[in-house]
């Protein structure tokens, strides 16, 4: 067979029409601006003839469009729904030729009749479009029966199929969709086509254009073998996993990148190994577990995350075995994580919401949401009641506790971490394994209690509005008045502004801070200051400070509540443990994350005595360093584990994985954010990452995934935040309620990948939208 020759979209589809797949083609004429500039009123009239009363599609078919190095899709005009009438078809004519920026006598103009009955409409890409990996990408809109949704950016969904397995697709339209699709690669030969598709209720797959994939000049180059082989590897991991484990409750499990640690946030999707082995080695390996039996959880001694060729991923029944109370007998154990594991299966938008929607974690005063979730798992009326003394046992005790130990927890911290060891200099490594211990020991072990603090007073708050004691102005007064670390962060950044206080002295106390905590390529504040630190006035920390206010009401009700619960506290001791706990917890991350940064600091300057940069340090995962150092060992690990973070990059995973087909057929879906205030604001978006240098002041900010580092935003008076990933108690969401701030956390991939392409937008928190004004 000859070589296929890509020309105009009108070319093209004319080419097209003259294979087996002419049937499945749209109807179309063409005409070329030459001929349109020498008889447009004869062209006109065959147009009329040709509509034979239907709407039509005139769509731009420029000699630049579509081509095998650029496609320039969506440059120029396009008019749909147009009425067949003389007048109408000449407008939009003209206004498509118009949009062309040079004219060429190449140029075309293509005429389609607008497809009636659609049920389905979309574009498929045979390639993964950002790294060209062996996926068939279906990215379509099955609810408006309109034909340009996709292509106009609107909300649409998306699913990823494995190219060796198009039978996983269970769905006789897209099965029908892709044979039609490897139709196409045969008559073209190449595996690389941008596809634009609609589906008649009939099931009749209509096939409206058909180019070239021009993104391929920036993949790298990885075999499909190599691709296909990791992902083989990864479906024998998963395989065992899904199995009964011994002394775990639950008959299989869910991964999930979001749940409990959410490592998708904290380190991203495709951390460095670097920055994986030390998340898992401060926190997801032991020290999660050994906080929560200490404060009289179940004891889960093994490694809540594991990463999927350099994947990370939360095991769900690990987690939701350690939220159950230490005594809970094993039959009731294994009733109610089978019933949580599976309200989470049919509810996935709850992935970032496991300790609030989906596992119970302690007795709030509106235990009664808690109890129906209970019924679900079918306990008797005895069992219920057992489980319900159990969490009441285990929540009074860290509750009256709190007050006392919420401080000795966090004064053990911020004591240890400032004892925490410094590399004295020369090729010596023996400094970062002492280091490791002393910040698992003395950060992230009471860190990880006062997180768990935290997320208990949230739930007693949530409770408190839930039962309608406190309204949601009360929720944001009291938020809004708690003084933490980020308050203290954004005055003093104003007396330094004023001159009030010197540079030097702020970036004492907050120069470590990185806005990837676990990242070693990712500067600290003391590094690059001119990056991070604004004169800008940011929020008004003092004058929120005193909003809050318990009124005599208030106070009985609470009361009321905390004696029928056998509390021998206050309300007024309540709120202190909930504003503490909350408090706490941010500023414990402060301490511990000051040691760790100092670590990674130390660890880069290591490296300068071996000639490694720091994105070589990044490939190098913890027990090199444990290890008799060798330069060229390390070089070679350094390489190999590039060539493997490339392959990772390429794999495409669920959200969520509860089955070995998740894997082959991966599908995208619309998360709801975490909307937080009540507040509407609409204004310019600027999208950030770790070492973005750029004016964010009154801009509505965009990030990928946040922690403290990146708290250095709420200093440039932004207007609010969106965030694709992040949970309803993540340290974000905290930060945004106490600064009264509009935000939507943890949006998603494919509404965060949509919004990063207008220029304005809306953010609604009252009524929970996200709106584009203005695209690119």
């Amino acid at each position: 067979m000859s070589d296929f020759l890509f020309s105009t979209k009108a070319g093209t589809l004319e080419s097209l029409a003259k294979t087996n797949v002419k049937s499945s083609l749209c109807q179309q004429l063409s005409f070329s601006l030459t001929d349109w500039q020498k008889t447009a009123k004869k062209i006109v009239t065959e147009i009329v003839q040709f509509s034979n009363g239907r709407l039509l599609a005139i769509r731009s078919s420029a000699s630049s469009e579509d081509g095998e190095r650029e496609s320039f899709a969506g440059t120029y005009l396009s008019h749909t729904n147009v009425i067949p009438a003389p007048n109408s078809i000449q407008i939009a004519i003209e206004a498509v030729f118009k949009s062309y920026n040079t004219s060429s006598k190449y140029d075309e103009v293509l005429i389609q009749p607008m497809v009636t009955n659609v049920a389905i409409s979309g574009v498929v890409l045979t390639r993964d479009l950002d790294s060209g990996a062996p996926y068939i990408v279906i990215n379509y809109d099955d609810f408006s029966g309109r034909t340009d949704t996709v292509t106009g950016g609107s909300e649409s969904k998306t699913i990823l199929l494995r190219r060796t397995k198009p039978n996983a697709l269970n769905s006789p339209r897209f099965l029908k969709l892709l044979k039609l699709t490897h139709e196409l690669e045969n008559i073209t030969n190449t595996d690389e086509l941008d596809i634009e598709f609609c589906i008649t209720h009939n099931s009749d797959v209509i096939i409206l254009q058909v180019r070239p994939l021009t993104a391929k000049k920036h993949w790298k180059k990885i075999s499909d073998t190599s691709v296909n082989r990791a992902i083989n590897v990864i479906q024998k991991n998963i395989k065992l996993h899904l199995k009964p484990q011994p002394s775990l409750a639950g008959n299989t499990t869910i991964f999930g990148e979001m749940p409990d640690w959410n490592p998708a946030e904290i380190i991203g999707k495709n951390p460095s190994p670097l920055a994986l082995s030390l998340y898992k080695n401060l926190i997801t390996d032991k020290i999660w577990a050994d906080a929560r039996s200490d404060m009289g959880y179940k004891s889960v001694n093994r490694p809540l995350l594991i990463d999927f060729y350099g994947r990370p991923y939360i095991d769900v029944r690990l987690s939701l075995n350690s939220f159950l109370p230490k005594n809970t007998p094993s039959k009731v154990a294994e009733a109610l994580i089978n019933s949580q594991l599976e309200r989470l299966t049919s509810n996935p938008t709850l992935h970032d919401k496991i300790e609030f929607e989906v596992a119970t974690t302690c007795k709030s005063f509106d235990f009664v949401s808690d109890k129906e979730r209970l019924r679900d798992a079918r306990l008797t009326r005895t069992e219920l009641e057992s489980v319900e003394q159990l969490y009441q046992n285990l929540t009074r005790e860290i509750i009256e506790d709190g007050l006392v130990n919420i401080k000795k927890q966090l004064a053990q911290t911020q004591l240890t971490m400032n004892k925490v060891g410094r590399y004295s200099g020369g090729k010596n490594i023996n400094f970062f394994p002492v280091a490791l211990e002393k910040i698992r020991q003395g950060g992230t072990l009471p860190f990880s209690k006062l997180a768990r603090h935290g997320f208990i007073g949230v739930i007693f708050l949530n409770s408190l509005q839930s039962l309608g004691v406190f309204n949601k102005k009360d929720i944001s007064n009291f938020m809004s008045g708690i003084k933490t670390i980020t308050s203290d962060f954004i005055y003093d950044l104003q007396l330094m502004g004023t001159g009030q206080i010197p540079q030097k002295e702020f970036l004492l106390r907050y120069g470590h801070l990185r806005p990837g905590t676990y990242d070693i390529q990712s500067w600290r504040y003391d590094e690059k200051p001119e990056m991070y630190l604004s004169n800008t006035p940011g929020p008004d920390t003092k004058k929120r400070c005193a909003q809050f206010e318990l009124n005599n009401q208030a106070e009985r009700e609470i009361d009321h509540m905390l004696k029928k619960n056998g509390f021998v506290i206050t309300p007024r001791q309540l709120l202190e443990y909930i504003a503490l706990a909350i408090r706490a917890r941010e500023e414990s991350k402060f301490y511990f994350t000051k040691a760790l940064s100092n670590l990674l600091f130390d660890v880069a300057k290591w490296g300068e005595t071996l000639k490694l940069s720091r994105e070589d340090l990044s490939f190098l995962p913890l027990h090199v360093f444990s290890e008799e150092i060798k330069e060229s060992n390390l070089k070679r690990q350094i390489a190999q584990n590039k060539c493997k973070s490339e392959i990772t990059n390429s794999i495409r995973l669920p959200h969520l994985i509860s089955r070995l087909s998740d894997i082959d057929v991966v599908r995208l879906p619309l998360w709801q954010p975490n909307f937080i205030t009540n507040k509407t604001v609409t204004a310019k978006i600027v999208v950030i990452n770790i070492n973005t240098i750029q004016n964010i002041s009154e801009a509505i900010v965009l990030i990928e995934s946040a922690d403290p580092g990146f708290d250095w935003i709420f200093s440039h008076n932004i207007r609010g935040l969106i965030t694709q990933y992040g949970g309803v108690n993540s340290h974000m969401a905290i930060r945004c309620a106490e600064l009264n701030l509009p935000a939507a956390i943890g949006c998603g991939e494919q509404l965060f990948k949509s919004l990063k392409d207008c220029k304005i937008l809306e953010l609604n928190c009252l009524n929970r939208i996200v709106r584009k004004i203005g695209v690119q």
